[in-house]
């Protein structure tokens, strides 16, 4: 037996080197086809990585350390395996156990009390926690019940909002309240422009002074969210706050009138690139909502109406368009300051134009006045957005502080 064994080994042994060999073998002759971009690194990596869970962690040792291995040998051009490592966070089940013993029991046998729970039978006290989904904790959601209730898109929407990729998600069936009223306010929002559309007539005048200024702001809030909603997508991987600017934009766009968005070039735009924007997390949704806007769809402005909305380009920032500066004194948001130049030349501002900019603005005297500024900072995030801190003696605090002493 120890003999057939260590043939078994040296067998394995074998293999392994010849592995070894004819893999370096193939990754030479790639080289030599000059199909180096074949052999480049991930430009992103989502995974999940549980302390318990070994498996996942150990995965990634591993794949650094061949990376690594084949870039000393000359074989692969870059030594790390993934640019970006996205570590995603576990949906949370409600689990409920015994706190004297730590049994689980199930949802149903627990009763709730104002703030106590406890078991229906005996009485006895309940400990209410958020865990990992498991059969063993009853704590667990069946996929295809939540689908059935809310549908797919309304589903990826709960999943995706609220929370960050990163963090640990409480599931409750109460988040879905908020996604079905924006999805709503949305599917209103369209069918009131396409019934407005249909009843409109070019014989009808429209005040051409608030339609300008209207304009104006619809063009602002555009580019604004436009911005928030590509930044978070392309760069911060935080979905939710994606969804949240889409949120607001929806908000914005429903302030204005009836009589006004018929004629007015920006809201019909703005109210198509929201239906894309959202098209990436509700597909099926923003679909029918194309298909909508498609039927009364003005031919000045550049779509393809003709195809499905999976045809259509991402909108794009205009590039006139000139971002807010963020002014902060003290950590708190104060106000806002119009910068004179495009959002992609910021990066041009200087630290004396910007502060000579905030001195301008109408409510620095309230705010500040004569007293000196401590620190001063500004702080620009290329092609996104502009920020202004400002440090200043606080005497309401000084004040504060003697009375306590």
């Amino acid at each position: 037996m120890v003999l057939v064994k260590g043939k078994q080994t040296r067998w394995t042994h074998l293999s392994i080197l010849l592995g070894t060999f004819f893999a370096i073998l193939i990754l030479r002759i790639l080289m030599s086809l000059s199909l180096v971009k074949l052999l480049q690194s991930l430009c992103q990596l989502i995974c999940t990585l549980e302390e318990k869970n070994m498996v996942s962690i150990l995965h990634l040792y591993y794949a650094r350390f061949f990376s690594h291995f084949l870039h000393d040998l000359g074989l692969i051009p870059t030594p790390e395996p993934f640019v970006n490592l996205l570590t995603q966070g576990m949906v949370m089940g409600q689990s409920f156990r015994f706190k004297s013993t730590g049994k689980y029991i199930r949802p149903h046998e627990v009763e709730l009390k104002g703030n106590i729970a406890i078991h229906r039978d005996s009485g006895e006290p309940v400990e209410i926690q958020w865990e990992k989904m498991s059969k063993s904790k009853y704590n667990g959601v069946d996929p295809e019940a939540v689908l059935k209730e809310f549908g797919t898109d309304s589903t990826r929407l709960c999943v995706l909002s609220n929370v960050a990729p990163k963090t640990d998600r409480p599931w409750s069936n109460d988040a879905f309240i908020g996604i079905l009223r924006w999805q709503n306010r949305i599917w209103n929002l369209v069918s009131e422009f396409v019934k407005q559309k249909k009843l409109h007539t070019s014989s009808q005048t429209t005040n051409t002074a608030e339609l300008k200024q209207i304009d104006l702001e619809i063009h602002d809030a555009r580019n604004y969210f436009l911005l928030e909603v590509s930044f978070h997508m392309n760069r911060t991987f935080l979905l939710n706050t994606a969804i949240s600017r889409l949120q607001g934009f929806t908000n914005a766009l429903r302030k204005v009138s009836d009589d006004s968005i018929c004629n007015s070039f920006e809201f019909e735009r703005s109210l198509a690139e929201l239906v894309i924007m959202l098209y990436p997390f509700a597909p099926m949704f923003a679909s029918e909502l194309w298909s909508g806007l498609a039927s009364v769809a003005s031919k000045n402005i550049n779509f393809q109406w003709s195809s499905g909305i999976e045809n259509q380009k991402w909108p794009e920032v205009d590039e006139n368009y000139c971002p807010p500066m963020h002014v902060k004194v003290n950590g708190k948001d104060v106000f806002d300051v119009r910068l004179p130049m495009p959002y992609n030349k910021t990066g041009q501002l200087t630290t004396e134009q910007a502060l000579t900019l905030v001195k301008k603005h109408q409510d620095f005297d309230h705010l500040i006045g004569s007293r000196p500024l401590l620190r001063h900072q500004l702080n620009i995030y290329e092609n996104y957005k502009v920020d202004f801190e400002i440090s200043i003696a606080d005497k309401k605090l000084k004040k504060k502080q003697r009375t306590n002493v």
